[in-house]
């Protein structure tokens, strides 16, 4: 009546096969990011969302913290895929601390943070140097969207050089 071929004595009938190339990759594997975030619970969530898909996150409260981390004496620039800046941060005004890194050959990827949700602002920020702008508050997917279309368009961009 009905014909089944029995399981192989070692496979869990429960278990469903998966081949190499279906293995989920998270979506910021080898990325690396520095945020700069005044806001400690506002830090440690996007280190978290960050982290979560992969990402190799270092995180500073200020942007000085974040131009010495860059450029200082134990400057780690090189590893620096992304830079994330809240763009309200009070030790260095935004358009200082964009300035800082543009002038001292930082040249991969700064995606502002910011309140402010008017077009005139975005404009400020982009014409400062921002690659891009994030509106707090930052929502886990709208975060690891906006850092993967980045992080990916670098990663081709280091593949045709």
């Amino acid at each position: 009546m009905f014909d089944f071929e029995p399981l192989p004595p070692e496979s869990d009938p429960h278990e469903t096969p998966v081949s190499a190339s279906e293995v989920c990759t998270r979506r910021l594997d080898k990325c690396s990011i520095l945020v700069a975030e005044g806001d400690p619970s506002q830090r440690k969530l996007i280190e978290r969302f960050l982290a979560a898909e992969g990402a190799r996150v270092t995180a500073t409260s200020g942007s000085a913290e974040a131009v010495a981390t860059l450029f200082g004496v134990d400057a780690r620039d090189e590893d620096t895929d992304i830079v994330l800046l809240n763009a309200n941060l009070p030790d260095i005004r935004d358009v200082d601390a964009i300035g800082r890194l543009r002038d001292g050959g930082f040249t991969r990827t700064i995606i502002a943070m910011a309140w402010k949700r008017d077009s005139e602002n975005r404009a400020a920020l982009i014409n400062a140097g921002y690659d891009d702008v994030l509106l707090k508050p930052v929502s886990r997917d709208e975060l690891i969207t906006i850092v993967e279309v980045h992080f990916k368009r670098r990663s081709a961009a280091r593949l045709k050089d």
